[in-house]
């Protein structure tokens, strides 16, 4: 159910100063547990989608 950053990370290949961009960015939503970052796994797949999406429009 839930993804750790550096999950996130191999999934799409990029380096975590990448991914906190990202996040900084809002292109992930994400949650915070005990000073940790996590993705729900369901959400995650859906904001790739949205950014798919979003993408294929330009």
């Amino acid at each position: 159910m839930l993804l750790s950053e550096i999950e996130v990370c191999q999934i799409l290949q990029i380096s975590p100063r990448t991914l906190r961009k990202y996040r900084h960015e809002h292109f992930f939503r994400y949650i915070k547990l005990h000073g940790r970052i996590y993705f729900l796994k369901v959400m995650f797949y859906l904001d790739l989608l949205k950014l798919n999406d979003e993408s294929l429009d330009y």
